[in-house]
């Protein structure tokens, strides 16, 4: 849970570009909005495009509301509450760095978290 807590971290300060020690170089974000909620339309591949999207998509989010660490199909996570909606994200973890980064955003698949 440690690369959880200080992804949590990350996402409250906003500052990704810390975040990068965390990840892989071959690192992957897979993201899912169901079409009701931005979110990236292919997986995205590498560390540095990772942190280039999260860098971007912090300058039109919604201010934070509650970030809590879970547990999302028996991998660490996040279920991460805003004015625009939650979302959550798992986070596949091989040899000290997050490999895969599983992103829902779908309403419609978070609907038990409301």
């Amino acid at each position: 849970m440690k690369l959880t807590e200080a992804f949590s971290a990350v996402v409250s300060a906003g500052d990704f570009e810390a975040f990068a020690e965390f990840l892989a170089d071959d690192a992957v974000l897979h993201q899912d909005g169901g079409g009701k909620r931005p979110a990236a339309k292919h997986p995205i591949h590498g560390k540095d495009k990772i942190v280039q999207f999260f860098t971007a998509v912090k300058k039109t989010a919604s201010p934070l509301q509650h970030v809590e660490l879970v547990r999302i199909n028996g991998l660490p996570g996040l279920v991460i509450r805003t004015a625009a909606g939650i979302e959550t994200m798992a986070f596949e973890v091989a040899d000290d760095r997050i490999v895969a980064i599983y992103s829902v955003r779908n309403p419609d698949k978070l609907r038990h978290l409301s």
